[in-house]
């Protein structure tokens, strides 16, 4: 199994534009599905997020209402989030896509406690067919595995952090963001399609796992802010293209 690992907060050369955000709920505001299972089911495909051992506001164990506008980590073990969602039409280019996300640390966290896995999967539904409603995106979502489901053999993946793909349920590779104990830290990850148009996936799926391989941490570390974004180039880089440009214009 391949693991990419990313460390906390890496400036870039870009930040990440709000206009072009794919993911409904990412700020875990508003209502959506909340069920505490263990996989990332077709019925639960633009319907929110699906949690085992996150929490946030008050609610239901179907429906939750998002009250504190973030995901908090809980006490037990195996503790991810996921959700699936369709990309917003005219959403199109292979390249230049960020998931981008923020992420709190515990303030008695060390060692893997200041870790959160993720992984992310664009989806393309076989030609003519309907998965059933129990089908998965992804087998678990308690970080015991990294395992993308193939919605019941009826579709194929494409893993967005390398480019790779297959139609099998082996595991793929997942990232690692490191973070700082009680210091917010957001991640820009740029993202590889694989050549794949993005508006060309039927579902994107995306999952959170707090800690690395699925171990025990402390809880009450923060997720927020989980987006999609075609990043802009950042005021720094903007500039640095301007005085080029005005180097160019003397020289002639």
């Amino acid at each position: 199994m391949k693991r990419l690992l990313i460390t906390l907060a890496a400036t870039t050369a870009f930040t990440a534009s709000s206009q072009a955000a794919l993911i409904a709920f990412g700020d875990f505001s508003g209502d959506a599905r909340f069920a505490n299972g263990n996989s990332l089911a077709f019925s639960s495909a633009n319907q929110g997020w699906e949690a085992k051992n996150f929490t946030w506001g008050s609610g239901s164990s179907t429906t939750q209402t998002f009250s504190n506008e973030q995901a908090t980590v809980g006490s037990n073990y195996g503790r991810g989030v996921a959700s699936a969602f369709s990309p917003i039409a005219g959403q199109t280019g292979t390249d230049n896509f960020q998931l981008s996300f923020d992420w709190t640390a515990p303030d008695s966290a060390v060692g893997d406690s200041l870790s959160v896995t993720y992984q992310i999967l664009g989806f393309k539904i076989n030609e003519g067919a309907t998965p059933d409603a129990a089908d998965k995106f992804f087998n678990a979502i308690n970080g015991r595995d990294y395992k993308p489901g193939n919605l019941g053999g009826l579709a194929t993946w494409t893993n967005l952090l390398d480019g790779s793909s297959g139609s099998n349920t082996s595991a793929t590779a997942f990232g690692t963001f490191t973070g700082t104990a009680g210091v917010l830290g957001t991640a820009a990850i740029d993202l590889n399609l694989g050549g794949v148009n993005m508006e060309d996936f039927d579902y994107i799926a995306v999952k959170f796992n707090a800690g690395v391989d699925g171990s025990e941490v402390v809880s009450g570390g923060i997720l927020d802010n989980v987006a999609i974004n075609v990043p802009e180039p950042s005021v720094a880089v903007l500039s640095a293209l301007g005085a080029l440009g005005l180097i160019r214009r003397r020289r002639r």
